[in-house]
């Protein structure tokens, strides 16, 4: 009853912003903090709960006492939460988005600090793989484009994380719709994650690794997982059905907000398969650790080898076009290396402008396509030593674009003279198009 009282007074108050509301809300949720027992399941959440009036109080009045008293009230919830609580991560992020509006107002580096780790603490939990995926994005893109110090290192390590999480996070029992927007939001994730790395000075190895393991997830829902899954249970059959299982039933322990009735609370919600969903997330972790240790599935729903990608290039070269707000890369996997040259021009404006619209006009595309040419096939042609010279036969040499980059006609882009064509991808390679290298 007082859950549904305390969610009723929120919504008056995002509607009307009337402070009584407000003050309602805190004196209901205390009530209902003060009649929790200790050891209930929902004291945490009610805890939580609490810092909500005095962060949507700050949110009006920009009183630095109002944002202290949320992180306090967060604060205590996290630490009345047990370490395999589901709900822990979550509760772990409002602290963290609390101490970053903190640290905008004070330029404290201890709560840019304390911030940072409390994003990183959020995402070690596997119980609910896109809940962590969520929180590692948003805390990622605050350490990569918040207004205060960067810390790619750190960014480096949650979007690590966050990738590596993908093929736990997608089910297969979602409706299709939901699928799809899913795999849409993790799709600039991983064109994200690549930027990121290669800013941070890892190797491009490194980050094409972990693109190749997010696009086989955003490509085809799971391509990796139907595969993998075929072949361990050739192989080793009880242990493919047991992690099939378990997939299945971390999938289902808790039902969809969506489809509940109004009526059923907070309390109702969180007091069922708790222990359950904390043991299936174990057991499944467990699983994938056997698994890894069987001979030819080390790499089981994980990032390929280096000599498994170089093996791809046996054809001819294979291109990945990735362009974030960050930067704009090429990354090249030729059959003796994996490599990475900067791409200035194949800017995320540029990207937006001539990719995310079709374009009718005859001029606009051939300013398009010139924009290619010199943004990208030149480049990657001249770093491949393929261009000015041309090569006889002409190599074949497959072309992957990243998230918009897509869409992109590498095929036909040229340079132009007078409205005729110049230069051409056509006269200096054989373009082909593939969605992922596996």
């Amino acid at each position: 009853m007082l859950d549904n009282l305390e969610i009723q007074l929120s919504s008056r108050y995002e509607r009307a912003e009337n402070l009584q509301d407000l003050k309602a809300d805190t004196t209901q949720i205390q009530a209902a903090v003060r009649e929790t027992p200790e050891d209930h399941p929902a004291l945490a959440a009610h805890l939580s709960s609490l810092g909500s009036p005095f962060s949507s109080q700050y949110e009006r009045t920009r009183s630095l006492l109002d944002l202290e008293a949320a992180i306090a009230q967060v604060q205590v919830a996290v630490e009345s939460t047990p370490e395999d609580h589901p709900d822990r991560a979550k509760w772990l992020n409002n602290p963290g988005n609390h101490l970053h509006r903190r640290h905008s107002l004070t330029v404290d580096l201890q709560d840019l600090e304390a911030a940072h780790s409390v994003h990183l603490a959020s995402c070690n939990p596997i119980t609910a793989p896109l809940a962590l995926i969520q929180r590692a994005a948003n805390a990622a893109d605050k350490l990569v484009f918040g207004p205060s110090v960067k810390d790619l290192p750190r960014a480096s390590s949650l979007l690590r994380i966050a990738i590596h999480l993908m093929p736990l996070a997608t089910s297969r029992s979602l409706e299709r719709e939901d699928q799809q927007h899913i795999l849409g939001q993790l799709t600039g994730l991983v064109s994200l994650a690549t930027s990121v790395l290669l800013e941070a000075g890892e190797s491009p190895l490194e980050a094409l690794r972990l693109l190749e393991l997010g696009r086989s997830v955003t490509n085809g829902q799971l391509l990796d997982y139907r595969s993998d899954i075929s072949d361990l249970r050739k192989h080793y059959p009880t242990l493919a059905e047991e992690f099939h299982s378990l997939r299945q039933k971390l999938d289902s322990a808790f039902p969809s907000l969506a489809t509940e009735s109004p009526e059923i609370t907070m309390n109702q919600r969180l007091q069922p398969q708790r222990p359950e969903r904390s043991k299936v997330a174990r057991d499944l972790n467990n699983i994938l650790l056997q698994i890894r240790q069987k001979p030819k599935f080390e790499n089981f729903l994980g990032a390929e080898s280096e000599k498994y990608l170089l093996s791809a290039a046996q054809e001819g070269p294979i291109v990945m076009l990735n362009a974030t707000k960050l930067r704009s890369d090429g990354i090249l996997v030729t059959k003796t290396e994996v490599k990475s040259i900067a791409l200035p021009r194949l800017s995320y404006a540029s990207m937006m402008k001539y990719c995310s619209v079709s374009i009718d006009d005859n001029k606009d595309k051939r300013e398009m396509l010139q924009w290619l040419w010199k943004a990208a096939v030149e480049p990657i042609l001249r770093e491949l030593g393929l261009y000015p010279k041309k090569v006889d036969p002409l190599p074949r040499i497959w072309w992957i674009g990243v998230g918009l980059m897509a869409k992109a006609p590498i095929h036909a882009a040229a340079k132009f003279k007078n409205g005729s064509i110049q230069l051409a991808t056509l006269q200096y390679c054989l373009p082909s198009y593939t969605s992922t290298i596996r």
